[in-house]
């Protein structure tokens, strides 16, 4: 196996064979496509972080037999997965610490989209050189889409927790909103997201804004706004790799985070 550690290639391909081997496609696929088998030799041997989550998240390997799996991905098509996954996912416990844990469970859903963006971009870069507007479109892209979705969750949770699970039972509209929210909350990309230049390390800057809904106050629509930031925040782990920082202002019109 050539690389620049052979020796950690042909490590890392007895433990991802023992992870995954037993899956008939993944044998056969190496069998019969000798790009996809040279791909994965330089990829094991050569891109330590891409080689352990590969196991992680197996269906990448095929990607290394198909160039258009290595390019971004339409961000509606992101959209449109984090709605799925979301739609799946109800907001339906009987007491706030069931209605809690059912958030948590839908956001760390939804970080594994941005996660394995991630490992589409580490395998482009492995394998067609190292491409800062590629990678930065593939990362922005998941970011925005998992920071939508996290934003139409931690409302959701806001919502239930105040007025009871009923009020949430029909779910949010296509648009990620919820029918009983009291304002239109939003996150602004600002920093490097907002520019669309983030790397694998960047952070994300941004700013939770809201306008108070028609018939709501604007002291109710700023508590829920302010609640709302909040959870979303409290929604990041903070010790693995996230797309935001730990630390966070609110006010009462708004968040920002950074």
């Amino acid at each position: 196996m050539g690389g620049a550690d052979p020796d950690f290639g042909l490590l890392s391909f007895r433990r991802l064979s023992e992870a995954i081997g037993g899956s008939h496609w993944y044998l056969a696929m190496l069998r019969d496509s000798p790009v996809a088998a040279r791909r994965l030799c330089q990829v094991l041997s050569s891109a330590h972080w891409a080689t352990e989550r590969l196991a992680e998240f197996p269906e990448s390997i095929a990607w290394l037999d198909d160039d258009g799996e290595l390019e971004p991905r339409r961000s509606s098509a992101l959209a449109e997965e984090i709605a799925a996954v979301l739609r799946r996912r109800s907001l339906a416990g009987p007491d706030d610490a069931a209605l809690a844990e059912q958030a948590l469970e839908a956001v760390q859903a939804i970080l594994r989209v941005r996660a394995r963006e991630e490992v589409r971009a580490s395998l482009a870069d492995c394998l067609d050189g190292i491409n800062p507007e590629r990678t930065a479109s593939i990362l922005s892209d998941a970011t925005d889409a998992v920071l939508d979705g996290a934003l139409t969750v931690a409302t959701g949770l806001v919502i239930a927790q105040r007025d009871g699970a009923k009020a949430v039972s029909s779910g949010p509209d296509a648009g990620g909103c919820w029918q009983a929210a009291r304002a239109r909350h939003a996150i602004i990309a600002m920093g490097r997201l907002g520019g669309r230049e983030i790397g694998y390390a960047s952070d994300a800057d941004v700013l939770f804004v809201h306008e108070a809904r028609d018939g709501a106050g604007e002291e109710a629509a700023a508590q829920e706004a302010e609640a709302v930031a909040k959870q979303s925040w409290d929604f990041w782990p903070r010790r693995s790799r996230t797309p935001l920082k730990s630390t966070a202002t609110c006010g009462p019109r708004g968040a920002t985070a950074s």
